[in-house]
């Protein structure tokens, strides 16, 4: 190269290849894009051995497959070059089975005919010999129908404009009663020529209507052919879940994160383990095990599942240990509140240890909105839990903890609003240094009433 080093560098390996069959012609492949020095042109793509075809992109759709047959992939970046990388990894997938031509045999119609010999029912009957026309001077808004005489499930039509491919724009809809048609998504296109393969989401109805809204001339379809796929039982698990971290939130909590598995169809939940039992589910990368013994040590490992019942590997294990128990550091201390229903119904009685029915605060009669209790801990203290209970009436609709250096101005406390508390809530969240502590209620259904509240450094 002149002026310049010959770039000699391949493109990394594409990773992450996946592969989906979507009728029982057609395999789906998608990738993670790879990189280069210089910058990569495209992809190859391989069905075993043979070079299938090409791409620009991080996708590519492998047709005219046979039904019910497995095939093998792999993909290969190239550069400007010349340098193509190593192979991808090799995924599988199975092209599903075909119901034969839906639209055998039924009753057609069509919105006009160019004579008797070109009826909607030559479009209808496997030969590509014959043809439907729609009459004389009509190019545009024509249309030919199936009655396949009961709901029918498809989600493949092929259509043949072999004689005269004069069709600029199209699209498939579907009927329940033959008069009421609704578009079928992702259907419609400009041109069909001599085989056109349409996939969609299965739809079922019992009539089905290829819409030609412009032609170029009088529109002729040789032949139209519907089809219903099923897929093929699901039996590969997804991959274990990793990176599996446990964190200790309080003396009665533990929190797990970890990283999202994959599968050829689509994870739809975690399942927990505690040792080797199962503590919970998830359907995100995280759960939160609660109600369990301060200062005790716990494993958990993590699977991932399917919607065909399919499980992954356990990932790794991870432990953590409950905090210290720090006791309630609200009792014997001071307290305020907003208002007060009567003398028998304190800001002391949120505090006190005590959920008997009668001791509890209450704010005044009428008073539901923007009203809080507070303890005043005499100086600084640190505190990373909360427990509400709102055991005798449960009125609050939100909510939110706040702290102050000064009993005057009070700051959020990050993570802690809600719109409910009930018989029990506990809040973590960060350490948080203060002299007072408020529960603030935004808002309640009727007078608001705490039968306790707790503050711990777990």
């Amino acid at each position: 190269m002149a002026g310049g080093t010959p770039d000699a560098q391949a493109p990394t390996a594409p990773t992450n290849l996946t592969a989906a069959a979507v009728s029982s012609s057609q395999i789906n492949l998608n990738w993670t894009a790879s990189t280069d020095n210089v910058g990569v042109t495209g992809y190859d793509v391989y069905r075993g051995a043979a070079l299938v075809g090409s791409s620009t992109t991080t996708s590519y759709s492998d047709m005219g497959l046979s039904t019910s047959t497995a095939y093998s992939y792999t993909v290969k970046a190239k550069d400007a070059a010349g340098n193509a990388s190593a192979a991808s990894n090799a995924v599988s997938a199975t092209t599903l089975a075909s119901s034969g031509n839906l639209a055998l045999g039924k009753t057609y119609n069509a919105s006009t005919t160019w004579s008797t010999a070109y009826t909607a029912d030559k479009a209808f009957d496997g030969s590509t010999t014959t043809r439907w026309s729609a009459s004389s001077g009509s190019l545009n808004n024509q249309w030919i129908s199936v009655d396949f005489g009961a709901n029918t499930a498809f989600n493949q039509v092929v259509l043949k404009e072999i004689s005269f491919p004069r069709v600029t724009s199209y699209k498939l809809q579907s009927s329940n009663d033959g008069t009421t048609y609704t578009d079928i998504a992702g259907t419609s296109g400009t041109t069909i020529g001599a085989n056109k393969t349409i996939n969609f989401t299965s739809v079922n109805a019992r009539y089905l209507r290829l819409y030609m809204n412009t032609a170029s001339n009088v529109p002729n379809i040789d032949e139209m052919e519907v089809y219903g796929t099923s897929a093929a039982a699901d039996t590969t698990a997804p991959t274990a879940p990793t990176s599996l971290t446990a964190t200790a939130a309080s003396s009665s909590q533990i929190n797990l994160s970890w990283t999202a598995s994959t599968d050829n169809v689509g994870v739809t939940g975690y399942d927990v383990y505690r040792g080797a039992t199962l503590a919970g589910s998830s359907t995100t990368t995280s759960y939160s095990d609660t109600g369990l013994t301060a200062s005790t040590a716990y494993s958990y490992s993590i699977k991932a599942k399917d919607a065909a019942a399919n499980v992954s590997g356990a990932s790794n294990t991870a432990s953590a240990t409950t905090l210290a128990a720090g006791g309630n550091l609200a009792l014997g201390k001071t307290y305020n509140a907003s208002t007060t229903w009567s003398a028998s119904y304190p800001a002391a009685n949120a505090f006190d240890g005590d959920t008997s029915n009668t001791s509890r605060w209450s704010a005044s009669s009428g008073s539901l909105n923007n009203q809080w209790i507070s303890v005043d801990f005499g100086s600084a203290i640190t505190y990373n839990q909360v427990v509400i209970k709102e055991i005798t009436f449960q009125r609050v609709t939100s909510y939110k903890l706040q702290s102050s250096s000064d009993g005057t101005t009070y700051t959020d406390i990050a993570g802690t609003s809600g719109t409910s508390i009930g018989a029990s809530k506990t809040i973590s969240f960060s350490p948080v240094t203060s002299r007072y502590l408020r529960l603030y209620i935004n808002t309640a259904s009727a007078v608001p009433t705490i039968s306790e509240i707790e503050v711990y450094n777990q």
